[in-house]
């Protein structure tokens, strides 16, 4: 408790650093996400949630270390690749007590607070309830115990994997590349922070969103085409506000006029092109030639599927043997495309 103490004392002025940092960068953009009484509430409910961490008065029911004794499988060394492991249970165990607190009514009202802020900004990820502290957290740390990793490493990466879901409270960073792919970003947290239906309970993992993507699936905040907009996240167009509620997914610029036009293709003969269909009949859209699709593309030109058996089915039983060897398909237990991904 002392080690996690000291960490908490450490990272109050960077906190405080930061969100005064955002609140000067806001106004000079003229785009400012702080308001007086809304801030101020984040941070005292914040800095209640923090004193009493480090008086320790929170309540534990299930302690790591009662699990570590009893369900300690390996032992392993102190390395860097212990410390690797430990922050990915840990990981883990947050995506699950964090879509434990979205499930059920009883630990979501340890969680709600977090929601209720009028607006999204850095003093916003300081949100939190002092039920919070109802430890109930370790319980999800079994595989961490049963991996044989330390309390004491828990205890260092505990506060910085907490203090790692900082950063992403903001509406001032854009999307971030290929670590979206990878990592928890503001992107992805705001779609979290939406009310609208769509996006509630998306989005729960805490640092590295493989999470989402394994169990069950992920909201985009923007599907841009050919460079343009084609959705986005959007209040009511005729408000009179900035951040009217319920945000919608709706189509944007690109998905409207010549937009919708410049950003696709139509692929028809060669024949067609000469004849000039485009005039004709009238075409918006970029006609690009069809070739090669008879003479040099083939089954063998399939690179994950070019193999070519002799198939034989029977009549009566329609069992299919492929090259006299018979075929069988057992229910599938995954399909693809049937989880939701981000779209670039």
């Amino acid at each position: 408790m002392d080690t996690y103490a000291n960490i908490l004392l450490i990272t109050i002025p960077i906190f405080l650093v930061l969100i005064t940092i955002e609140i000067l960068y806001g106004a000079w953009k003229k785009d400012q996400q702080h308001t007086f009484m809304d801030t101020i509430s984040s941070l005292s409910s914040g800095f209640t949630n923090l004193l009493v961490d480090i008086l320790g008065l929170g309540i534990i029911i299930f302690s790591y270390p009662f699990f570590y004794e009893r369900l300690k499988f390996i032992e392993l060394e102190e390395t860097i690749m212990l410390y690797v492991i430990a922050f990915i249970c840990i990981d883990f165990a947050s995506y699950c007590h964090h879509r434990l607190k979205h499930s059920i009514n009883i630990f979501w009202n340890m969680h709600v607070i977090h929601h209720s802020s009028e607006e999204f900004n850095l003093a916003c990820a300081l949100r939190q309830s002092i039920t919070n502290n109802l430890g109930i957290g370790a319980l999800f740390l079994i595989p961490a115990a049963f991996l044989g990793v330390p309390p004491q490493v828990i205890t260092i990466l505990g506060p910085l994997h907490l203090f790692g879901q900082f950063w992403y409270h903001t509406k001032h960073i854009g999307k971030l590349g290929w670590l979206e792919y990878i990592l928890v970003t503001p992107s992805q947290h705001r779609v979290h922070h939406a009310i609208n239906k769509e996006y509630i309970d998306k989005n729960l993992a805490a640092i590295f969103c493989i999470w989402d993507r394994a169990f069950f699936g992920v909201k985009p905040e923007m599907v841009c085409i050919g460079g343009s907009i084609s959705t986005a996240l959007m209040g009511d167009p005729n408000a009179s506000i900035p951040t009217p509620q319920p945000v919608h997914f709706r189509h944007m610029f690109g998905a409207y006029g010549k937009s919708l036009t410049n950003n696709s293709i139509t692929f028809v003969s060669e024949s067609s092109i000469e004849n000039n269909i485009s005039e004709n009949y009238e075409l918006t859209k970029q006609l690009v030639a069809v070739k090669n699709t008879r003479s040099q593309i083939s089954k063998s030109s399939m690179i994950n599927n070019s193999f070519q058996p002799n198939i034989e089915v029977d009549p009566e039983t329609y069992e299919v043997r492929a090259n006299g060897e018979k075929l069988t398909c057992e229910p599938a237990t995954t399909l693809p495309l049937t989880q939701r991904y981000f779209l670039y």
